[in-house]
């Protein structure tokens, strides 16, 4: 991709798979002193306010993502003007959202006790002060779109990690010392407010055109402000797609069965929602340098043995995480929180399907986004998002499946309606239509191997069941993914994109 472009995008996703996977064991933790000292309906209850905020962060409408596919062309030509009226609108636009938010989020007050169906007290202050995080995150946080889009992604991802460490430090005290639920979130609200100051003041010392009132001189041209909006509608329909699938889980879950299986359930969720992250971070934090690369070389060839080296990235990323997953979730989960909380292995490896189907997107979301292809993109995700909400409703309704239900549906989604990512960037980003065919059997290919493996490593690793807890996860780890990167490397190590993968990894690794 160029020396520069495959540096940036190097360190970014270095950076950005490091700085997650310490996020993903500080939540761990945090989660592990949560249920130990305020329990699983505390839990439901925090999954559950979690859901709804999620639910309403629609609102945003995707503007963030078009404001960033927006800033790729000026920041490549030094356009500081242009680059001035883009950041001024979303200031105005993410400061509008923010207060909408507030409003429309105080309507769901009065319906707090219908959702939980619990008689914890609290209930509703517990709420407004998750509901204030939530719009004070929108509050400077715009700044941090212009770091993403200039491929300097790695300080908005230090900068997080840093407050992360500080709100869990100071949430597991609170936990452990007064178990107070009140002072666990009043420290979030903290937290984000002030690390939105201090980014905020970190993008001013790097663009210094953009402080103060500059942003105030500079209007957006109606032609632009056209672009962004027709892309933000397009964004919208993928927002709305996301949040029917990921963050009405909890809703279901507490409604059809109990507060209690959704803080269950919220555990292995969090297992989940965290390794796809990690494996999104790489993805996402590469999206501006596939932007900027597509914006300066127009060879569809060259964008093609792009796609397909990231493509295949991802299947050995999705590979590794799945067949880690299903080898010592449950042994982790009774480490973790306790043996009482474990669902069925059922339950569990499906979760490992949807691991892997959502994992695998990632590398197609990267180029979605660099190509702009957001409306063909909205409109595959409203169809995902009503195929979700149909068939887990049949499920749970019908079929009386319970937290299974939930999880099937998600797949019923994802199997069904998301062959279409790959299609709308070959057919409107690439226009290679004759390239289809190869994409999709080597999805095919790469979804095989890993349920495959995925199985096969669950069985083989049952016979290690040794008492001590920490050291049976271990064996059981290193045994899976040994065997499982032995097999991988004698199935592909003739591939063309495996052998660039390995000269990737040789020559960051030494650095």
């Amino acid at each position: 991709m160029g020396k520069s472009r495959l540096d940036n995008s190097m360190i970014n996703s270095f950076i950005g798979v490091g700085t997650q996977i310490l996020n993903m064991l500080l939540g761990f933790v945090l989660q592990a002193v949560f249920i130990r000292t305020l329990g699983a309906t505390y839990l439901g209850l925090r999954g559950l306010y979690s859901n709804i905020l999620q639910v309403l962060s629609f609102t945003e409408l995707g503007i963030g993502t078009a404001v960033t596919f927006s800033l790729y062309k000026p920041l490549s030509s030094g356009n500081e003007q242009k680059i001035i009226q883009i950041m001024n609108f979303f200031r105005t636009a993410y400061t509008t959202i923010g207060i909408i938010i507030g409003v429309i989020g105080s309507l769901f007050i009065p319906l707090i006790p219908l959702l939980t169906h619990s008689n914890v007290k609290g209930v509703y202050l517990y709420y407004i002060l998750f509901l204030a995080n939530t719009v004070v995150s929108y509050f400077l946080t715009y700044k941090r779109t212009i770091l993403n889009a200039d491929q300097l992604n790695y300080i908005n991802l230090n900068n997080e990690l840093l407050f992360k460490i500080l709100q869990t430090v100071i949430q597991i005290i609170i936990l452990i010392v007064f178990k107070s639920f009140l002072g666990f979130c009043v420290i979030q609200i903290v937290c984000t407010v002030v690390s939105n100051i201090v980014i905020s003041n970190k993008v001013n010392k790097l663009y210094p055109y953009l402080k103060g009132k500059n942003l105030f001189k500079h209007k957006l041209p109606s032609n632009d402000l056209k672009e962004i909006l027709h892309n933000t509608l397009g964004t919208l329909g993928s927002k709305l797609g996301d949040i029917a699938v990921n963050g009405t889980n909890s809703v279901l879950i507490t409604y059809f069965c109990s507060l209690y299986l959704s803080g269950v359930f919220s555990n292995y969720n969090v297992i989940i929602n965290s390794l796809v992250i990690v494996i999104g971070q790489a993805f996402y934090s590469i999206t501006s340098s596939v932007g900027n690369l597509i914006v300066e070389i127009e060879d569809k060839k060259y964008q093609y043995d792009i796609f397909e080296k990231i493509f295949f990235i991802s299947f050995l990323c999705t590979f590794i995480c799945s067949v880690g997953y299903i080898s010592v979730i449950n042994p982790f989960i009774s480490l973790w929180v306790g043996s009482k909380y474990q669902l069925s292995f059922i339950i569990a490896f499906m979760l490992g399907i949807n691991l892997i189907l959502n994992s695998f997107r990632k590398a197609f979301s990267t180029f979605i986004a660099a190509y702009g292809l957001y409306v063909k993109d909205g409109k595959r995700a409203i169809v995902e998002a009503i195929v979700n909400i149909v068939s887990s409703l049949i499920y749970l309704i019908v079929f009386n499946m319970g937290i299974a239900g939930v999880v099937l549906g998600n797949i019923t989604s994802n199997i069904l309606v998301n062959w279409y990512e790959p299609y709308i960037i070959f057919k409107y980003g690439m226009h290679q239509n004759e390239k289809l065919l190869t994409v999709f059997t080597n999805f095919v290919i790469y979804m095989t191997t890993c349920i495959a493996f995925m199985f096969a490593m669950y069985k083989i690793v049952s016979i290690f069941n040794i008492n001590i807890l920490l050291v049976n996860i271990l064996v059981k780890g290193l045994v899976a993914v040994t065997l499982s990167l032995i097999g991988f490397y004698l199935l592909f190590k003739n591939n063309e994109y495996f052998k660039y993968t390995l000269v990737i990894l040789k020559k960051y690794l030494a650095k």
